[in-house]
């Protein structure tokens, strides 16, 4: 009897350590010690010259780029830093026409179609877009990947002008995108930003593509 009420004893003891001991989905949950928004304002431009309407055609995207932060600790102690789904804030296109790309007096066009695109830098792996009115998410070219799903703007503008506008206030497009490693090493996510532009002089039009770079954010 005396035996058996030790066995019960030391059953009790061992449950209750299992208990007590973290189970492994909770030794596992790494804490975060940092957590921040990284806020890059970006002015990117590229221009062209189309021998077709005689023009060079010289384009200025500007907006700001946030990007989610977070720094954490797994129960082990390794240390890891993650930046999060970039996401494009009120982003505006201009197209400055003049005769030739050394010039800075304006040559007009008739008319403008101005398409700015926004897509994430590298090519391949899981990436998806989201975008609110009027930005928009379809295939269109992005300077690095050719024709992809992007975010997108397009608009036509009527003309004789020199200089044409495309802003979009209040928007919002997102590259759904996570990007991690140890804080030991650098962490990078960009954006790249393509722009379509249709010009046109008298009855002679032109469509080109026009590469405006990369937003980044290192960390």
């Amino acid at each position: 009897m005396k035996k058996s009420i030790m066995s019960i004893a030391a059953a009790g003891i061992l449950a209750l350590g299992v208990l007590l001991s973290p189970s492994p989905a909770t030794a596992a949950s790494p804490t975060i010690v940092e957590k921040s928004t990284k806020t890059v304002n970006f002015v990117q431009t590229g221009q062209y010259y189309s021998s077709a309407v005689k023009r060079c055609l010289k384009v200025k995207v500007s907006g700001t780029m946030k990007v989610q932060y977070v720094r954490s600790k797994d129960y082990l102690g390794n240390d890891f830093q993650s930046l999060t789904n970039p996401t494009i804030h009120a982003p505006k296109m201009v197209l400055s026409s003049t005769s030739s790309c050394s010039a800075s007096t304006g040559a007009n066009l008739s008319s403008a179609k101005l398409t700015q695109t926004f897509s994430y830098y590298a090519c391949g792996g899981s990436v998806s877009y989201s975008a609110g009115y009027p930005l928009s998410v379809g295939i269109s070219w992005t300077p690095e990947c050719g024709n992809r799903q992007a975010i997108n703007r397009s608009m036509e503008l009527s003309g004789p002008a020199s200089v044409f506008t495309q802003a979009n206030s209040n928007s919002v497009g997102t590259v759904k995108k996570v990007v991690s490693g140890r804080t030991s090493t650098n962490v990078k996510t960009c954006v790249a930003v393509g722009t379509l532009v249709t010009a046109r002089v008298g009855s002679t039009g032109d469509n080109v593509k026009i590469d405006a770079g990369d937003v980044c954010v290192t960390v």
